[in-house]
């Protein structure tokens, strides 16, 4: 019988990658296995009329131990601000709406003028345990406007440390 490593054996049975990751963590001799990463650059919505709107999200993430920290950016860019428009803010929350647990509060990203072009982005750090299928969302509120901003690109992304 030839001897085989815990990756050989695990390559051959059909368990879910979040297996392996957190397998590949314990066993040093492995490589530490793959970091969890999740990203988007879908745009969900456009930046709606004075409400604070979901323009992205994340796919699931799996952080491989309870004491992960996990790291998500958010970059929203529009090509037109909505009439009327003061400023922008933007959030990161848990979970696909803007009732999930806010990571930043209406973190205000600067003064706009209506019909002009902005980007900002912004980062959190969030604590969540170990949880399957962790998601965050970016979210987007154009104060005082009086029609949609239309969201031209998005990006979100979470790192998953520890």
């Amino acid at each position: 019988m030839r001897n085989r490593t815990l990756s050989d054996i695990l390559r051959q049975v059909n368990v879910a990658p979040q297996m392996l990751d957190r397998l590949a963590r314990v066993g040093k001799a492995l490589g530490g296995g793959r970091m969890p990463f999740a990203s988007s650059s879908a745009i969900v919505s456009n930046a709606s009329i004075n409400l604070e709107t979901v323009v992205a999200t994340t796919p699931p993430l799996n952080p491989g131990a309870d004491a992960a920290v996990v790291l998500v950016f958010f970059q929203w860019c529009s090509n037109v601000i909505g009439a009327s428009a003061t400023s922008v803010q933007m959030n990161i929350r848990q979970g696909t709406t803007i009732s999930g647990t806010a990571l930043t509060i209406g973190v205000d990203v600067g003064s706009v003028a209506p019909g002009a072009q902005f980007g900002s982005c912004i980062f959190a750090v969030d604590t969540p345990g170990a949880v399957a299928g962790q998601r965050y969302s970016g979210t987007v509120l154009v104060v005082a406007s009086t029609v949609f901003s239309a969201t031209f690109s998005v990006q979100i992304a979470a790192i998953a440390f520890g």
